[in-house]
């Protein structure tokens, strides 16, 4: 009779827990509670490197979000995905993860944006088809859509510089020219130098970073990303500028976050925040002293 209760209650239990482990991590409603709760298991396959990167981004969405479910952006759910599709997650979290940065808003400006990289990527195998389809989308609506961009209007509407509105639009066209498709440094390199060049002549009349409060939210971008994509040294002399551009909320964290990075990956081989593909995390104690040192916890 014991025996048989015994044979009862093993039953129960491998039955229960087999449920468990079949009841889906992440729910539609749920989701961004339960992404920055997650604790991810290093699955069969998954390299430590790898585990390694994907916890660290999900970390950072936490920090990113300030812990906060309601605070998630585009930026937040492509992170999600890349860092599911890295520790090779089951197919309906990634599906979910990848529904969910879709429909987040500006979402078309990256499956734009990010096609080469997705395209050449094996990480992204699993959703690259419905990436493909949904960046066509994207572009088709923009183009039957979108009114063309009046530079003057947004100048006005904004009450900003329209001359400094304009040379910044001018610095991101020419920072991208030979970005776009395939990369050709030999045409770009030289056009990097003299884009370095007009950023130091700007900042040598303003003093600071041109960031939103002077040319808005669309081209506030555009001075960080001439400075990484510059030399090391041009980068170094910047990484304050930028570091007091975030903390006067004249541009967000992410950007010092890669210029730091990029800093970190030429000069020791190993990144602190994981945006520079491929490159090696520095150890924890390092990492941890470099958020502290940028205000960046």
């Amino acid at each position: 009779m014991i025996r048989i209760a015994l044979l009862f209650i093993f039953s129960f239990l491998v039955g229960f827990l087999s449920a468990q482990e079949t009841r889906p991590a992440f729910t539609e409603g749920g989701f961004e509670e339960e992404a920055l709760r997650y604790a991810p298991p290093q699955r069969a396959g998954v390299s430590d490197k790898d585990y390694s990167f994907g916890q660290m981004v999900l970390e950072e969405t936490v920090r990113q979000t300030e812990d906060d479910a309601t605070d998630f952006n585009r930026a937040d759910y492509f992170n999600v995905l890349s860092a599911f599709l890295t520790l090779k997650e089951p197919p309906q979290a990634i599906d979910l993860a990848f529904k969910k940065f879709l429909f987040s808003p500006g979402s078309c400006e990256y499956l734009i944006e990010f096609w080469e990289t997705v395209k050449s990527n094996p990480k992204y195998t699993p959703i690259r088809e419905d990436w493909e389809k949904a960046k066509a989308e994207c572009e088709q609506d923009d183009s039957a859509d979108t009114p063309p961009f009046s530079l003057t209007q947004y100048a006005r509407d904004y009450l900003l510089d329209p001359d400094l509105v304009r040379l910044m639009q001018k610095l991101d066209e020419r920072d991208q020219r030979f970005r776009k498709g395939e990369y050709q440094p030999k045409l770009q390199t030289p056009l990097d130098r003299e884009n370095e060049r007009i950023v130091d002549s700007l900042y040598a009349v303003y003093g600071r970073y041109i960031g939103n409060d002077l040319v808005g939210d669309k081209f506030e971008t555009v001075m960080w990303v001439v400075i990484q994509h510059s030399q090391l040294e041009t980068m170094e002399r910047y990484l304050p500028v930028v570091q007091q551009a975030v903390h006067k909320a004249n541009l967000a964290a992410a950007p010092l976050r890669m210029l730091i990075d990029r800093v970190y990956t030429q000069k020791t081989g190993r990144q602190v925040f994981g945006s520079q593909q491929g490159v090696a995390l520095m150890p924890e104690a390092d990492r941890e002293r470099i958020i502290r040192e940028y205000g960046l916890e």
